[in-house]
């Protein structure tokens, strides 16, 4: 089972109550909850595997949101599943005293009708609490949610400014065992900002027949260069087409086929023509936060790769989050299995930025090895 998926955290922070003094009051009864949800994947001949893991510290009587894409593949039964998927978490103070948090989830295929559950969670000891999300019987796959929860007082401190982060890039487009680097790029970010980058690439491909309805004449306007004459005056780089001799009746006939008339006209080729297919991808890297020396942050890439046999696969989307120490490459995979191996792009990462103990200039290019 593999997992793909799109993140977005929208934690809701408000101000927190002001404190008292030492010796002028009781301590602030609690204002805030730190909440960490995850969403888990489990189901038939499948290993247990988390889609991602969310952690904010929200408001008592705020609601913080959670949307995701999960995509689930079973390759026993050679099916697959893109899940959208959002959750509302609500932490409330009972008349108790006891922390709840109220937890609602909508879950539907893409454009599909959406399944809403919901569940008031109680926590009067410390674990988590889980609740089923959504359950497909194709794949034999059922999406969980854990939530953990506890109440604190106040907000956790503001992190420190992220430091320019230096992201170098290099993606690669497999089609089985084939495999060629498209572009290797740097993407710098400066407090903390995202940065992104779009690619895309036109791609000729033969049709003809009835296939051909639709293709593209590319030699329409074209400078035309004749045999036997003066060629027409050309630009650097600059295409053109070149008139072929019209063959002589005589010899291509006994060269060819003996036929005549409206026989020999039939076995003519079908005229070709020139298919424009566009490949594509955009790629988003926003960093999250900076801690220990790790630097956590979200991947995101939507792309329509070309087989082989230039012909458009199926849209890819991926988006990840991970943790990385400074120079460590990761890979990001937007692959689909295809008759002739996994066929897509993988997307390499390495996050660089200046380190206190080690002031030394930055590379030129990245040393990925995958």
């Amino acid at each position: 089972m593999g997992g793909r998926a799109v993140v977005l955290l929208l934690g809701v922070l408000l101000g927190a109550t002001p404190g008292f003094a030492a010796g002028e009051g009781p301590a602030p009864s609690p204002s805030f909850a730190a909440v960490s949800l995850k969403v888990l994947t489990v189901g038939e001949r499948q290993t247990p595997r988390e889609a991602g893991a969310f952690t904010a510290h929200l408001p008592l009587g705020k609601t913080g949101v959670l949307d995701r894409r999960l995509t689930v593949e079973n390759e026993t039964r050679k099916t697959r599943l893109e899940l959208d998927l959002h959750l509302t978490v609500k932490p409330l103070v009972g008349e108790d005293g006891g922390l709840r948090c109220l937890l609602l989830a909508e879950a539907a295929p893409p454009g599909g009708t959406p399944v809403s559950r919901a569940r008031e969670l109680l926590f009067s000891h410390p674990g988590a609490q889980v609740m089923e999300a959504y359950a497909d019987a194709a794949t034999a796959t059922r999406v969980l949610v854990s939530v953990e929860a506890a109440l604190d007082s106040a907000p956790p401190p503001e992190p420190p400014p992220l430091p320019p982060l230096l992201f170098f890039v290099r993606v690669e487009k497999w089609l089985g065992a084939h495999r060629v680097e498209l572009e290797a790029l740097q993407l710098q970010s400066l407090d903390g900002l995202p940065v992104s980058h779009d690619y895309e690439r036109r791609v000729p491909r033969w049709v003809d027949g009835e296939a051909g309805e639709g293709g593209e004449d590319w030699t329409a306007g074209l400078p035309v260069v004749e045999p036997g004459k003066d060629p027409p005056a050309l630009k650097a780089g600059q295409s053109f087409s070149i008139a072929l001799e019209p063959p002589k009746p005589g010899k291509e006939k006994k060269a060819s086929s003996p036929a005549s008339g409206p026989e020999a006209l039939q076995k003519e080729p079908p005229p070709r023509k020139v298919a424009w297919e566009t490949e594509r991808y955009r790629l988003e890297i926003t960093p999250l936060g900076l801690e220990g020396g790790r630097l956590r942050l979200r991947v995101a890439v939507r792309g329509r790769p070309l087989s082989a046999e230039k012909v458009p696969l199926p849209e890819v989307v991926l988006q990840e989050e991970k943790t990385l120490r400074r120079m460590e490459p990761v890979p990001f995979y937007l692959t689909q299995e295809g008759p002739a191996g996994p066929a897509g792009y993988v997307v390499w990462v390495v996050p660089r930025w200046e380190a206190p103990e080690t002031p030394e200039a930055l590379p030129s290019s990245p040393e990925v090895k995958p």
